[in-house]
């Protein structure tokens, strides 16, 4: 840094405190996004700013987000007690640096995050892990009951571990993105980070009759009402959340003995991936199905396939220990 930069740093003057409400709320509603992203944007925001009065900050530098972005992982330790995983630091990161960004375009404060990079992904593998088709087949089994929550939740289920659906994309579903096109029953998705948009993704026979089990006993509901509701006495009727298909993954995998930080509720979209792979399922249409922006990305699941697969090892041993 020129000592001219560090001069300047050290004279940034905050017209107001960036870090305020009323700043923090202009600054989202200018970013234009979806609810449920401004509550990212206002989290990662205010796990900075609590950061800086944690360590008695009151005009952050360049350094001090850097330091924010040690702090997260445990940067310094080898990442051996982090704050947050690295995918959380790097988008709270990621975060922070458009926040610093719009304030000095508007003359706020200096762009102190730019140039500042984000924490090292830790290699090119998935942070999360595919089922077996045993497991997989378990966990679909392990639903018991017709009453409307079970239908509903083995529904949910079906449709991420049977069709790679995000938590997202679940909770986005309308009973009218059910459709039927030349004999062909599809679902309108609304992809992530695409609140508008939509893809159709194919529904086999067994996934349209695990919605069809589902929508026979809950209540009847518009085109335009959710798929999925909540049946708590508290919500009831109301559209499911993200939080709630996360904690539903979880739970069905504690039922058939799966406990582990890389086993998460994006272990079914993982699955679903895996196994349509080893099945032979060409990698184009894997994508497509998957809706995945690049092919690369289902690239890396079959390289994961090779990994897991190579019995090098084991010919080794045979011949070693023979």
């Amino acid at each position: 840094m020129t000592t001219e930069l560090m001069k300047v740093e050290a004279k940034a003057v905050v017209v107001n405190n960036p870090f305020c409400a009323a700043t923090l709320a202009d600054w989202i509603q200018y970013c234009d996004v979806q609810p449920c992203t401004q509550k990212t944007y206002d989290k990662a925001v205010k796990s900075f700013a609590g950061y800086l009065k944690s360590n008695a900050v009151e005009s952050p530098t360049r350094q001090d987000v850097i330091n924010f972005r040690k702090w997260m992982t445990d940067e310094d330790n080898g990442g051996e007690n982090p704050a947050y995983k690295v995918s959380t630091a790097r988008l709270y990161l990621t975060v922070c640096k458009k926040f610093f960004a719009w304030l000095s375009s508007k003359g706020l404060y200096l762009n102190v995050a730019d140039g500042v990079k984000l924490p090292a992904l830790p290699n090119n593998e998935h942070a999360h892990d595919a089922l077996t088709v045993d497991e997989s087949k378990a966990a679909l089994l392990s639903f018991k009951g017709n009453d409307e929550k079970t239908l509903r939740d083995k529904c949910i289920m079906g449709l991420m571990l049977g069709a790679g659906l995000r938590s997202v994309e679940v909770v986005r579903l309308n009973i009218g993105d059910i459709e039927k096109r030349r004999g062909q029953w599809f679902l309108q998705v609304h992809g992530k980070a695409r609140a508008g948009k939509t893809d159709s993704v194919p529904l086999s026979a067994q996934l349209k009759s695990l919605i069809d089990d589902y929508l026979n006993v809950r209540a009847k509901g518009k085109k335009s009402s959710p798929l999925f509701i909540s049946t708590s006495r508290r919500n009831l009727g109301v559209r499911i959340q993200t939080q709630s298909v996360s904690r539903l993954a979880k739970s069905t995998f504690r039922k058939i003995g799966i406990e582990s930080d890389r086993v998460t509720c994006h272990s079914c979209r993982a699955t679903a991936c895996t196994l349509m792979l080893e099945a032979g399922v060409p990698i184009r249409n894997v994508s497509k199905i998957l809706r995945h922006r690049s092919a690369v990305t289902t690239e890396i699941y079959a390289n994961d396939i090779t990994r897991f697969n190579n019995r090098g090892v084991d010919i080794l041993s045979k011949i070693l220990f023979a």
